[in-house]
């Protein structure tokens, strides 16, 4: 089976990333990287929530 990756930088997550989450699944075995508040802020996005509850989450 093959590995797939795919990474989120947000707070929130729609319709439009469970999708995505959904098609990578067809593909192989998923993992879903979440980046730290740092790694966000690098980006100029400021975390609304913390990285614990981001990867709860994604976890769902």
């Amino acid at each position: 089976m093959k590995k797939v990756y795919t990474c989120f930088c947000t707070d929130v997550i729609h319709m439009g990333h469970e999708n995505i989450i959904k098609e990578a699944k067809k593909y192989g075995e998923l993992t879903i990287g979440v980046l730290s508040d740092e790694a966000m802020i690098r980006f100029n996005r400021f975390p609304i929530i913390s990285f614990k509850e981001r990867m709860e989450n994604v976890r769902k």
